[in-house]
């Protein structure tokens, strides 16, 4: 079968201003006030069951904050699917019970002449919520509401009343999705366009009357299929850059990716502060991502399902019964778990992940560093600058004068604030990455109507030095040359200047101090991204590269 036998898509959101976060999995997540914000999509869980009779069923997370009767939801489908609810924070514990977990290196205090060894780190922590039983959907037949668009209406599934959406004319599909509540941009009208020709579905989703934000729990569809996909070109309208894309593949052997790269993070590139047990993890995840492309899949595990899923069940059964009896049963389906991840920005979305069985064996989600080079702890500075810091391709990151990390970004890029997740139960922390200027799926929301046209840059301040641009309905900010964006801790950027300058090379994966070399501000625009495909990727060490002191012109 082709991959559109299987179709499960990301979320890519607009949304009404609302005071709370909101983050829904799926493809269009709407609230229909006036006032339209796009959603900022920081990362989102999938889970594929390979079910062995022809179907997959497709496992993905929602979660809103909001006014009940704004929330709606679509995502693209190949056929009407078998609906069916999944205990609230499934997901989040099979997360937890897979996370890479770090056997610290040794440490070394040369001036006092001793060493020591740091004992393991925990997995990554997770918040939880509320778990309710499931139900299954029926189909109640179609009705062709005219203008070419046919509507199936689906038995209510937990909080969700859901209908199946089909047409073989895009322009009349969007009309309808628009009429119906859904933000659809000039600029998106081209990605739905391509799914409408390819014969795609779309299911839309609301609340049912008198359901609660409280009462939304991820959704189960099950659909014919033998090829797993994520239509991430549709996700690209909102996502955040570097959008975190976790998924589990629950089968009877290993799955990996058959059009991306499969990438392996080799922990002798990893690097764990021994003090506040932060970590390069996911710094390093991105830039070994772009190396092979900007689009590729990092096996974080694979192998025998129990012992993750009876980790899972051992450890949060006392909190969360109905979760740990849903991973009982899902052990008892299948025997083999794969896990996946990527960090990638809506720019490169530019194709869809497919999945397939991968002759490869086990990947344990332990990484051990005990044979690394110890890490100085008698140093004055034994973090290495720019440690924790990836600015994306073409960037490079900078210390200030204060002490600050951030990142210099190349002509047509501007900086973003955002947030990365961290090991160990650190939850996330703020840093900045760079994003395309060219990039601007909601270049037209202003001309959507009435209250459209609220200026994000209206409150932002991106200090002495910067200007607040609206890029993709979020503001960033553009520093002078000789300037570097760095993270105020509010959630913004400001501008200062920059002394030091350190590529990824140089700073991400620091061990040592080399030569120094020199690095440019505001350098030409980034290469174009290779397109060489790996089945692995092993990375040498890589050295710190600590520039001059200097000020910037």
């Amino acid at each position: 079968m082709t991959r559109l036998t299987s179709l499960l898509v990301f979320v890519v959101a607009t949304v009404a201003a609302v005071p709370a976060a909101l983050a829904c999995g799926g493809f269009f997540c709407n609230a229909v006030q006036p006032v339209l914000t796009p959603v900022e999509q920081n990362a989102e869980r999938i889970l594929f069951e390979m079910n062995g009779d022809g179907t997959v069923t497709a496992i993905v997370e929602i979660s809103y904050s909001g006014n009940p009767s704004d929330f709606s939801w679509v995502v693209p489908v190949s056929d009407t699917p078998e609906l069916a609810v999944v205990p609230a924070s499934t997901l989040l514990v099979l997360d937890d019970a897979t996370a890479p977990t770090i056997q610290q290196q040794p440490t070394v205090c040369t001036e006092r002449g001793y060493g020591c060894d740091v004992g393991g780190v925990g997995a990554a922590g997770v918040g939880f919520g509320c778990a309710s039983s499931a139900l299954r959907a029926g189909d109640f037949g179609a009705e062709d509401f005219g203008g070419g668009v046919l509507v199936e209406e689906l038995e209510q599934v937990g909080p969700y009343l859901s209908e199946v959406v089909s047409s073989d004319d895009p322009a009349a599909l969007i009309n309808w999705l628009n009429k119906n509540g859904y933000l659809i941009t000039p600029e998106m009208e081209e990605f739905v366009s391509d799914y409408v020709t390819q014969g795609i579905k779309f299911l839309a989703m609301k609340l049912a009357p008198g359901a609660a934000t409280t009462d939304i729990e991820p959704i189960s569809m099950t659909y014919p299929g033998d090829s797993p996909s994520i239509p991430l070109v549709l996700t690209s309208v909102s996502a955040e850059p570097e959008m975190g894309v976790m998924v589990f593949i629950a089968s009877n052997e290993r799955y990996q990716s058959s059009n991306w790269p499969n990438v392996l993070v080799d922990p002798v590139d990893v690097r764990a502060d021994p003090s506040t047990s932060q970590t390069n993890y996911y710094p390093l995840l991105s830039w070994l991502v772009d190396q092979v492309g900007g689009n590729a899949m990092v096996t974080e595990y694979a192998g025998d399902i129990g012992t993750p899923v009876n980790n899972g069940i051992n450890t949060w059964s006392f909190q969360f019964q109905e979760e740990a009896d849903w991973l009982a049963g899902l052990r008892g389906r299948h025997s083999y778990l794969t896990r996946m991840y990527t960090r990638v920005s809506g720019w490169e979305m530019t194709s869809d992940p497919i999945f397939e069985p991968s002759p490869g064996g086990t990947v344990s989600n332990f990484l051990d560093l005990t044979e690394n080079d110890p890490i100085e702890i008698c140093a004055n500075d034994p973090t290495p600058l720019c440690g924790r810091t990836y600015c994306g391709e073409g960037a490079t990151c900078a210390t200030t004068e204060f002490g600050d990390e951030g990142c210099a970004c190349p002509e047509g890029t501007v900086a973003r604030s955002i947030q990365s997740p961290e090991l160990n139960g650190l939850g996330l922390y703020e840093t900045v990455t760079c994003q395309r200027l060219d990039f601007d799926l909601m270049g037209s929301v202003d001309s959507l109507g009435p209250g459209a046209n609220s200026d994000p840059c209206m409150n932002t301040d991106c200090g002495a030095g910067g200007s607040c641009i609206a890029l993709n309905g979020f503001p960033t900010c553009d520093c002078a040359d000789g300037g570097v964006a760095v993270p105020d801790g509010q959630g913004g950027l400001r501008c200062e200047e920059a002394i030091d300058l350190f590529g990824p090379e140089d700073g991400l994966l620091a061990s040592a101090v080399a030569e120094s070399t020199e690095v440019a501000f505001k350098a030409a625009t980034p290469n174009g991204r290779s397109a060489a495909l790996v089945v692995a990727v092993l990375l040498i060490p890589m050295l710190i590269v600590r520039r001059p002191n200097r000020r910037a012109a």
